[in-house]
């Protein structure tokens, strides 16, 4: 792991990156997240599982095109 200056631009821009992640919860279930990538449904179920403690989410993915996809929130717990 890199050590990171706490006095640098970098680490506060990662601070304030994590509070916002865990004050806003786009994660609820209802909502729809279109044009992702697969990296993005990742960062995604890794928030929901790990940063916002959940253990449990349930998704729908759908293809829309060669690159992108929908992720549908379906449930959560």
């Amino acid at each position: 792991m890199t050590n990171i200056d706490p006095n640098s631009k970098l680490y506060r821009e990662i601070v304030n990156e994590f509070a916002e992640k865990l004050e806003k919860d786009p994660y609820q279930p209802g909502v729809i997240h279109p044009n992702l990538g697969v990296d993005d449904v990742a960062e995604a179920i890794e928030d929901v599982l790990w940063i916002k403690g959940f253990s449990e989410i349930e998704i729908k993915v759908t293809k829309i095109n060669g690159a992108s996809v929908n992720m549908e929130i379906l449930r959560r717990k």
